[in-house]
């Protein structure tokens, strides 16, 4: 499994799974570094990490791309 992979266990809620800035551009099909300037210009919900780094929760992705009318990843499906 690669790192960008993600596996839901039954026992998880996916609603609570929480995503890199790698992770939300393969979902978008964009760079990294455009998520890492939709962060910055607060056009896509997220919180840091105590080491600074962003995160995002599913339910906010799923809304970020529902939003642009693109289509929801398997990755992120319940």
């Amino acid at each position: 499994m690669t790192r960008l992979e993600t596996t839901v266990e039954p026992a998880i809620d996916a609603a609570q799974l929480v995503f890199r800035h790698a992770d939300v551009a393969r979902f978008c099909q964009v760079r990294p570094s455009t998520v890492v300037s939709w962060v910055k210009a607060g056009k896509i919900m997220h919180f840091r990490t105590p080491g600074g780094h962003a995160r995002f929760r599913r339910g906010d992705i799923v809304r970020f791309l529902n939003g642009r009318g693109l289509p929801i990843p398997v990755d992120l499906r319940r």
